[in-house]
């Protein structure tokens, strides 16, 4: 899939043209959705508030 930056400075994005593409925007989201469960919540991380 092809990406981009989308301003100078900014860490490369996924060009999406054709919005219509279900099949495309499902894998799209499948595989974020994959990716972020992966991630886990670091334990000393300092809190924010109003975000939990």
């Amino acid at each position: 899939m092809p990406e981009e930056l989308p301003y100078d400075g900014a860490k490369p994005m996924y060009l999406v043209e054709d919005l219509d593409n279900k099949p495309l925007l499902t894998e799209i989201i499948l595989t974020t959705k994959q990716e972020l469960g992966k991630m886990k919540k670091q334990k000393n991380a300092p809190h924010i508030a109003g975000r939990e």
